[in-house]
C-alpha cells in the first residue's frame, strides 16, 4: 500500500465556527528519504505540477460529482 485515501474534518478558524471537510492522500515515504527533506517538500503545489499525476488530483478534487450523494474519499 503506497497511498491512504480520507477525509479531514474540523471547523473554521472565524467566530463562524462552520464545520468543514476536505480529501486528503496520504502516501508512504520511500524509506531512503529522510524526515527533514520531506518536510522540506511541503507547501501548497499548482494543480498542473508535472509531478502531480491524474489519480492524486481526482482523489483530492473537493467536488461532488454526477451521482455521488455525500461527500467521501475517493481511490
Amino acid at each position: 500500500m503506497t497511498r491512504l485515501t480520507g477525509l479531514k474534518m474540523g471547523v473554521a478558524d472565524n467566530s463562524e465556527r462552520m464545520p468543514c471537510c476536505v480529501r486528503v492522500v496520504y502516501q508512504r515515504l520511500d524509506e531512503q528519504i529522510s524526515l527533514r527533506e520531506a518536510l522540506a517538500q511541503c507547501g501548497l503545489i499548482a494543480l498542473d505540477d508535472p509531478s502531480l499525476d491524474e489519480t492524486l488530483i481526482a482523489a483530492t478534487r473537493n467536488d461532488v460529482a454526477d451521482g455521488e450523494h455525500h461527500f467521501r474519499a475517493r481511490h
